[in-house]
């Protein structure tokens, strides 16, 4: 981009306001621009404070370069349970019209399903259980080494892709429901006293995963839904939220907030 022949010295928020609306311009998401604009922030920051470039201001901060719009939207999706879905269709002979009634199966059978028929889908099915069962991330679960595992426990420790933290730094121990013991054990994997739990790339089961939601009709939904789904999940379990943030890995009860997504009826059903 331009903004790479601009010198720092004479970077100005205008330069990066620019950049944000190209990078709009082009289709990238509001929250990718965000993510972006601070990086640059973060950079600059880090040369001003430790290596005395000087610079009046941070001219990619946000109180001098706007963020857009929307990139703070809480995202809800979870996974919808079985529904009857109703047609209607004209009878050739009588002219009336004819109520037809379809099952539509839930999104996790549907889910589970395409997954399980999938080339992947040995790795791909304890995955998903997994993730659901724990709310662990993606690349938490293809991170996991089955030396991290303690069946006899029941404890689940997280380390990350690096081995010293998971995306916000430390290190958890899950609990594992008698459902994620046994997604554990169908691994392929499973027998191994030590090597990595998932034998697969995790790039290449992102995509897969992504082909499978796709062909099953399931709209708009990521392996990171499945998080969503989890927490919202355990947070009927654990209903101290310091409890479930040990859990989910989440460090503030804004960011659990987040994740946890439960719909009007199921509130409903607790009152009195």
């Amino acid at each position: 981009d331009e903004i790479c022949l601009r010198r720092l010295s004479a970077l100005s928020p205008q330069d990066i306001a620019s950049y944000r609306d190209r990078m709009l311009a082009c289709d990238y998401a509001p929250a990718t621009v965000v993510r972006r604009l601070n990086l640059i922030a973060t950079a600059i920051a880090h040369g001003r404070r430790e290596w005395g470039m000087h610079l009046p201001s941070n001219p990619a901060e946000a109180k001098l370069t706007a963020r857009p719009k929307g990139a703070d939207r809480k995202r809800g999706r979870r996974l919808q349970p079985a529904r009857v879905e109703v047609t209607y269709q004209r009878d050739p002979d009588t002219g009336n019209e004819v109520e037809l009634s379809h099952h539509i199966p839930a999104e996790e059978e549907r889910l589970m399903a395409g997954l399980a028929a999938s080339k992947h889908g040995a790795w791909l099915v304890p995955m998903a259980k997994l993730a659901l069962e724990t709310a662990a991330r993606q690349g938490e679960i293809c991170a996991l080494d089955w030396s991290d595992v303690d069946l006899a426990k029941r404890v689940m420790t997280i380390r990350g892709l690096s081995g010293d933290g998971s995306k916000n730094g430390e290190i958890r121990k899950v609990p594992l429901s008698t459902a994620a013991v046994d997604a554990l054990r169908s691994f392929p994997s499973y027998g191994n006293k030590n090597g990595p739990v998932v034998g697969e790339d995790q790039r290449l089961l992102k995509v897969t995963f992504g082909h499978v939601v796709d062909r099953a009709g399931i709209a708009d939904l990521t392996f990171h839904d499945l998080r969503h789904e989890a927490t919202s999940r355990l947070a009927k379990i654990y209903t101290n939220p310091l409890e479930l943030m040990r859990i989910t890995g989440h460090k503030t009860l804004s960011m659990l907030a987040r994740y946890y997504h439960a719909d009007a009826e199921e509130l409903a059903q607790r009152l009195a």
